[in-house]
């Protein structure tokens, strides 16, 4: 019995063992599995947040966008001075030839745009002009005329006129001025002088005002062989469009960061990347951050911790080559060189500033930690730069 009661007193404590060990590793599993939820979490907000953030910016872009296409829908009209409905050609094409809609709606479409109400202006303008004639011609006013041009001599087809019948004619003009047609007799009450960029020539053409061109000659420039043109080419080129608003900025500002921001940009962008940390930062900063800003953030911070020899630094200044503290004694140098019938090439003028820089604060030169990097493309600067500047040497 007492061997029996001791088997069993060692059984239990195995089994106690066990099922501690099997719950630390459970608690261990849980945990490791938590921290990757949270990691995933965080990047997921992350990425949610950069993602509302170009949302917004493109929000704000097409509304921008639609705020010109709006005021762009109606220009100043060079020739005549009066405001007419203008289409960019881009439009025209997207007008014309809508995509990826059903046929209903592309027709709904048409019906509501600018360009489908101008088509069909130009469409019942040119058929009343139509009719007018065929009606003129069958009362026998310009039948048999030789300057019209018109074939009456085929049966069952109708007659059509030609453009230089058409747009030199006084009725044309009071037709593109918006007066309606006139009947016979009646007078259109427009003079020559109210067509704008048109001046008067007395005895260049030897015309009546019947044949002055009126505004579809000015829009569509057809000019009849018999007819001079009388336009002001100069003034119409002076007639530009002014823009109505200021153009954009085309570069950004230059911003200054404090050494926190500086390392703080630099560590972000190692972990989330370039585009993510910039839309971050933004947001957290109330100012623009380029992505460009942020990768010479990161290639700073890493050649700081590389030089340093460490993980991780809290501070990343803007530091500068400051190069400049050491040229009166580069100069001396170099024109004690040349006084003696030398030359200082690139590589000579490399060996004698890090020398100089040695004697003077060794701590400044890259290999010791510092920022200040002596190659032979700053040797090549530095030589031009002392070519074209007059240095007084002191005897």
């Amino acid at each position: 019995m007492a061997d029996c009661g001791y088997l069993q007193s060692q059984l239990t404590s195995i089994l106690n063992s066990l099922v501690k060990i099997a719950v630390v590793e459970l608690l261990r599993v849980v945990e490791d599995s938590a921290v990757e939820l949270r990691l995933e979490v965080s990047q997921i907000k992350l990425e949610n947040q950069a993602l509302t953030i170009e949302n917004e910016s493109n929000k704000t872009k097409i509304q921008s966008l639609e705020a010109e296409l709006l005021t762009a829908g109606k220009r100043q009209c060079s020739y005549c001075c009066r405001a007419v409905e203008y289409l960019s050609p881009k439009a025209d094409r997207d007008v014309a030839v809508p995509f990826a809609f059903s046929e209903a709606h592309d027709a709904s479409w048409l019906q509501q745009s600018e360009y489908a109400r101008t088509v069909e202006k130009s469409i019942a303008t040119r058929n009343a002009v139509k009719q007018y004639l065929i009606k003129k011609e069958q009362q026998g006013e310009i039948q048999g005329s030789t300057q019209t041009g018109i074939s009456t001599e085929v049966p069952g087809e109708q007659p059509c006129p030609k453009v230089d019948m058409v747009f030199d004619k006084e009725w044309s003009q009071v037709l593109w001025q918006g007066g309606g047609f006139k009947e016979d007799g009646e007078s259109s009450g427009q003079e020559e002088e109210d067509t704008p960029g048109f001046k008067d020539d007395g005895d260049s053409s030897g015309q009546d005002e019947d044949d002055t061109p009126g505004p579809s000659a000015i829009h569509r420039q057809w000019i009849t062989p018999g007819q001079s043109s009388s336009m002001d080419f100069r003034s119409l080129h002076k007639r530009r469009r002014v823009r109505g608003r200021q153009h954009p900025q085309r570069r950004g500002t230059y911003l200054k960061y404090t050494p926190k921001q500086r390392a703080k940009i630099a560590r972000m962008c190692m972990e989330v990347g370039a585009q993510m940390a910039a839309a971050i930062m933004s947001e957290e900063l109330g100012r623009r951050i380029s992505p460009n800003t942020v990768r010479s953030m990161r290639i700073s911070y890493e050649q700081t911790v590389k030089s340093m020899g460490v993980q991780k630094v809290e501070d990343l200044p803007h530091l500068r080559q400051q190069s400049y503290m050491f040229d009166e004694e580069i100069s001396h140098f170099v024109m004690a060189r040349r006084r003696a019938g030398g030359k200082v090439s690139p590589s000579l003028l490399v060996v004698a500033t890090r020398d100089i820089v040695m004697r003077r604060n060794p701590e400044m030169l890259a290999e010791n930690g510092g920022h200040m990097v002596i190659s032979p493309g700053w040797a090549r600067s530095w030589l031009r730069r002392f070519a074209g500047s007059r240095f007084v040497s002191k005897s």
